[in-house]
């Protein structure tokens, strides 16, 4: 992201990327994930640019003057965007990818054969045209 300071001043801090490259929506949990101490401290006068990567734990702090920043995101599509967006596709050609679980496929004891040949069915077919399968 872009961080524009628009008016006044804001002293920045950053403390590193715990969870790299985070997904959208994947959010920063503290009893998990540990922020560690400052990585670097700069701060921002009207006018100025920061870019702040994806993941990267922050904080902004203004002093008693009035301080106004604008922070600009960046989105990209990654490969697993791609890859949900090809099975969500694929699910609406495929009938066996929409059938229900079987009963304790979670469990140790499940036998994964059946399983193993759907999905092994399922990536050897070609990537339907535009019919939908029903």
């Amino acid at each position: 992201m872009f961080v524009l300071q628009v008016v006044g001043s804001k002293a920045w801090k950053t403390y590193g990327t715990p969870v790299v490259l985070p997904l959208r929506g994947q959010e920063f949990a503290s009893s998990y994930h540990e922020q560690g101490a400052p990585t670097l401290a700069f701060e921002l006068q009207a006018g100025d640019v920061a870019y702040l990567p994806r993941g990267l734990i922050h904080d902004a702090r203004s002093g008693n003057d009035v301080s106004l920043h604008i922070t600009i995101g960046v989105l990209s599509y990654t490969w697993s965007d791609l890859l949900l967006e090809f099975v969500a596709d694929a699910s609406l050609n495929c009938s066996a990818l929409r059938r229900a679980l079987p009963l304790r496929f979670a469990r140790q004891e499940f036998v994964k054969g059946q399983a193993r040949e759907i999905i092994e069915d399922f990536l050897s077919r070609p990537p339907a045209a535009s019919s939908v399968e029903t």
